[in-house]
């Protein structure tokens, strides 16, 4: 798996270059009663030839103690790209 840091404002981009399989992408959550979801982590599967978006992740529900939270890529088809965007302030 491979760490990102995560500020609760982290949005990922998922590429994958196989032409012929799909593949699954897991980002690993944290045990947290306000996530909403009945398994900590989520697991997305990015279509062959294909682009899946995720985020943003809830620093709560994904970050360990280090304020990083964990992907796993099922196959090395698969590049992911990671933004952090800041909310738009008016001055």
């Amino acid at each position: 798996g491979n760490e990102f840091s995560n500020d609760g404002k982290t949005l990922m981009y998922i590429e994958n270059t196989d032409a012929a399989n799909p593949h699954l992408v897991t980002i690993l959550g944290q045990p947290s009663p306000d996530s909403g979801r009945s398994t900590p982590n989520v697991t997305l599967t990015v279509p062959a030839n294909g682009h899946a978006c995720a985020g943003p992740f809830k620093t709560a529900n994904f970050n360990t103690a280090t304020g990083a939270a964990s992907v796993t890529a099922a196959d090395a088809a698969v590049t992911i790209a990671l933004v952090s965007y800041k909310n738009a302030t008016s001055d």
